[in-house]
């Protein structure tokens, strides 16, 4: 045995001869080794020994500890501890040889495991932690690397070191012991009871599932910090990923006070296994579906042009529910009838007769089964004022029986008279999981190489956005044009893109052709984007930083504004797209807020981009009005509810003239990064100006006074600006095209007096609101 506690392979230890070192952690190395004498020892040929670091009284009481804790407990989850031997004055623990992997190192080897591998590992490890603390024995250190797992799949807790017996679970352990990631906050005052280990259980698998840990202290007095006093970093599960229960789920074992948290790994694992139920969901929207339909909802509107993903949704939904009590399910179509969840016409009248007219198929929801779902596909091309009543009936059935309608179908019209009953939900583009699922499927159908690693998951973000339909089409096109799926594929998926903006009609694709060498002067908000330029590169992710979400650019017009966000999108090289509020208006019930929905799902799509609403204040001009019925108020709490909610990289650049109309609701933190407000060019500022759109006219900015011209066009906008060279150019062509001198461009000015003239009041006032309530540009 060397100075620093290593054993050799191939040296003797007593009866046991070293074959391979297996982990080494701070109190001891764990090695493989082969029983010399089994007839004796009566222990397995093939074991674990486990040799302290150090030989003094301190390292043998820990030894001594672990045996004495590990004797008590026999279960299937919880390594066996065989006995501690003696060779050369060298104590050493002999234990089960579990062969495997560490759950650190799967970790770094695989990355975030899936939701349904991460409870199953749970479940095992909480199983033992009931186990041992019925017996009063409390582990201490729970975290990956003494999680190992083997071959099988099989999980064992090791390292009981740390552990200790309690005299009774009301007790606290007297002792800071523990990785410091994973220790409770009670453990660093040396009162750790039998939660403290679902802590450490919490923390673990909270690292299962995002690969991160949820106190990310940069070094150990920042951890300390952190987990004494600020609640754990849920955003890594604030995704479409992840049923948001999950995030509840997490935030309750994390508790700060011990009573508050989980008592027992079973609590812990059943509210998962619920988590884990809407986690099998495709998607957040199929929690939502089934939220309405177990809350007795009567009329739930689904709007998808995906009819085929709905239905499969829905068939999932209704399987989760009928997990407490059976539910049925019925699909009406004008071709095919009333059917039932096998896809088998429903006999009677309610069944072939219902064939291109839903009456009989609403008839067959006052009369059929106690317990069900009614799904009716394009119901909106069967409003008749008979259906209407008819369904307005059924509503009232199906409130005082656990029955739901659910009407599919890609529009979201309803009748005035159905309105105050229906719930109007859009159903989502297939997420990351699945679409790396439709790679996988696709590249396996057409018998090409499957995509792995960073190829796949790069070509499923390419792809989200895109309906299933409209992805699949896009990989079948990569293959057969390339022969296989690789990275060009997700650059042809932009062109797809674009065509799906162009399709939706409320939003325009821009193509900037400005960049910020064509802006002058706002120096500040340059240096403010410029800092961001990175936002939504996966370094700056890990480095804690998050997506900008936005900027107000609030200020007088003309002085470049809009110019800034088209130059914006060319730095960051992110698609640009228009928000047209205009366009969004329809004169249907609820067709309004669907295109508005479609739009920004559509931005969504497109991420990471930057979504440009020009002019924000005129886009709910009818808010409050009594001419409105209500449909900007409902806009602006669509829109305002997708601000504070989003999670796509979609940056909104949104510019205002007229800061009093722009509602106060739209600049709180939150949903915008900051309000920056564009005043008058100063001097230096029209100077550059002037320089800019002399160049951009092929002039030599140097053979004009350009200090006299910025003198000459005090309280004039940078568009303004622009404007008198422009009508500079046409005074010199007129004369014989003439070369354009500083006379020109002073005549245009003094034929054109500045807007800041004619509304000096509104400038000043609203000089005076940026003052207190905006950022300077």
């Amino acid at each position: 045995m060397s100075a620093d506690g290593s054993v050799r392979p191939g040296e003797r230890l007593g009866d046991f001869l070293i074959e391979r070192p297996l982990g080494r952690g701070g109190f001891k190395t764990v090695y493989a080794a082969r029983n010399l004498n089994q007839a004796a020892n009566g222990w397995p040929e093939q074991v674990a020994v486990c040799v302290p670091h150090a030989q003094d009284e301190e390292a043998r009481e820990l030894l001594r500890n672990e045996l004495r804790v590990v004797r008590t407990l026999n279960h299937p989850n919880i390594v066996q501890e065989l006995g501690l031997a003696e060779s050369d004055g060298v104590l050493f623990a002999v234990m089960e040889l579990v062969e495997g992997e560490p759950l650190s190192t799967v970790l770094a080897q695989r990355g975030p495991l899936p939701l349904e591998e991460a409870i199953e590992i749970v479940r095992q490890a909480g199983a033992a932690l009931d186990y041992a603390h019925a017996g009063l024995a409390i582990h201490r250190d729970i975290k990956p690397a003494n999680l190992m797992r083997r071959p099988d799949g099989t999980v064992k807790i090791l390292d009981f070191g740390l552990a200790r017996l309690m005299a009774h679970s009301q007790y606290r352990a007297a002792t800071r012991v523990g990785s410091v990631a994973y220790m409770a906050p009670e453990q660093f005052s040396g009162a750790a009871g039998l939660n403290a280990d679902l802590w450490g259980l919490g923390v673990t698998f909270y690292q299962l599932l995002t690969n991160t840990l949820p106190f990310p202290g940069r070094d150990e007095g920042s951890l300390v910090r952190q987990i004494l006093y600020d609640p754990p970093d849920l955003t890594p599960l604030a995704t479409d990923a992840f049923d948001p229960r999950l995030a509840r789920v997490i935030a309750k074992v994390l508790e700060k006070e011990p009573e508050r948290r989980y008592q027992s790994a079973a609590e812990l694992l059943a509210d998962l296994r619920a988590a884990q139920r809407h986690g099998a969901l495709i998607n957040h929207v199929e929690g939502q579906i089934e939220v309405h339909l177990r809350a007795h909802f009567p009329l739930v509107c689904l709007q998808t042009y995906e009819e085929e993903r709905a239905l499969a949704s829905l068939r999932r939904v209704r399987e989760a529910m009928a997990e407490r009590r059976p539910i049925e399910l019925f699909v009406w179509s004008a071709t095919t009838g009333l059917c039932d969840r096998d896809g088998q016409p429903v006999g009677g009248s309610g069944g072939s007769q219902s064939h291109g007219d839903p009456l009989l198929a609403l008839e067959h929801v006052f009369r059929g089964p106690d317990e069900a779902i009614y799904v009716f596909l394009d119901m909106h091309r069967h409003f008749t004022p008979v259906v209407v009543r008819l369904i307005r009936d059924a509503i009232w059935t199906v409130k005082r029986a656990r029955k739901s309608l659910v009407f599919v179908g890609p529009s979201p019209v309803i009748p005035e008279e159905l309105a105050a009953d229906a719930t109007l939900l859009f159903y989502p583009p297939p997420e990351l999981p699945e679409l790396e699922r439709l790679v996988e499927d696709t590249a396996a159908d057409a018998g090409c190489p499957e995509p792995e690693g960073a190829l796949k998951e790069t070509l499923a973000r390419a792809l989200l956005g895109l309906t299933g339909r409209e992805a699949e089409r896009v990989l079948r096109r990569g293959i057969l044009s390339r022969g296989a799926l690789d990275a060009s594929v997700a650059e042809a998926v932009l062109a797809d893109k674009e065509q799906t903006v162009r399709k939706e009609g409320v939003l325009e694709f821009c193509r900037p052709t400005v960049g910020f060498g064509d802006v002058g002067g706002l120096t500040g908000l340059k240096t403010w984007f410029g800092k961001r330029r990175q936002a939504f590169d996966p370094a700056g992710r890990r480095f804690g930083l998050r997506p900008p979400r936005g900027v107000v650019l609030v200020g007088v017009p003309g002085c470049g504004k809009s110019l800034t966000a088209k130059a914006l999108a060319a730095d960051w090289q992110v698609p640009l797209l228009r928000l047209d509020l205009g366009r969004v208006y329809a004169s249907l019930l609820g067709e309004s807020e669907g295109r508005l929905r479609r739009a920004l799902h559509t931005a969504e799509a497109v991420s990471p981009c930057i979504l440009w609403i020009d002019e924000l204040e005129k886009a709910f001009s009818g808010l409050g009005q009594a001419r409105d019925s209500g449909v900007a108020k409902r806009l602006f709490g669509t829109f305002l509810t997708w601000l504070e909610d989003r999670q796509a990289a979609v940056f909104v650049a949104a510019t205002a003239n007229d800061i009093q109309r722009l509602p106060p609701e739209f600049t709180r933190k939150g949903r915008f990064d900051e309000v920056f407000f564009v005043g008058l060019p100063g001097a230096d500022e029209r100077a550059g100006i002037f320089r800019i759109h002399l160049a951009r006219r092929q002039r030599d900015p140097v053979g004009f006074d350009l200090p006299a011209l910025a003198a000459a066009s005090a309280g004039y906008s940078g568009a303004e600006i622009e404007a008198a060279v422009v009508a500079g150019l046409y005074r010199a062509f007129a004369e014989d095209a003439r070369e354009l001198t500083d006379g020109d461009i002073r005549a245009a000015l003094a034929e054109s007096p500045p807007l800041s003239k004619a509304r000096a009041g509104e400038l000043e006032y609203l000089q005076q609101w940026a003052a207190g309530n905006a950022r300077a540009a």
